[in-house]
């Protein structure tokens, strides 16, 4: 993760909505942007950063800090996406059956998430 990396894509996507925080079952950020063809999509997005999620990007960024005083952290921003058909409570609906269904398994799937071991915390 840098400052030059974006969650929309090199000019793919506009937001629609801002970053909203949702906490949940499954806490994320969640962003509603278009395409040049006026479809909307959902996307929902979490940090990981040494094993610990967030939702909050200043909590990662002051997490990441405060790991690298001790040894550089690993960082991943997970990005779920997916399109407002037939609407955008149905795309709500389909991302949250996946992540039930395998996103903790995507999140763990990182070699440095192995290695770090199991957290289950979000900030918030």
């Amino acid at each position: 993760m840098n400052e030059g990396n974006s969650l929309l894509g090199s000019g793919d996507l506009t937001a629609v909505t801002g970053g909203s925080l949702t906490r949940s079952e499954l806490p994320h950020i969640e962003i509603v942007a278009c395409d040049a063809q006026k479809r909307r999509f959902i996307l929902w997005s979490v940090y990981d950063i040494g094993g610990r999620k967030f939702v909050t990007p200043l909590f990662s960024q002051l997490w990441y800090g405060l790991r690298s005083l001790v040894r550089s952290p690993y960082s991943v921003l997970f990005v779920y996406r997916t399109a407002c058909e037939p609407s955008c409570d149905a795309a709500r609906a389909r991302l949250s059956r996946f992540m039930n269904s395998v996103g903790s398994e995507i999140v763990v799937s990182t070699p440095q998430a192995r290695a770090a071991g199991p957290r289950d915390q979000v900030d918030g």
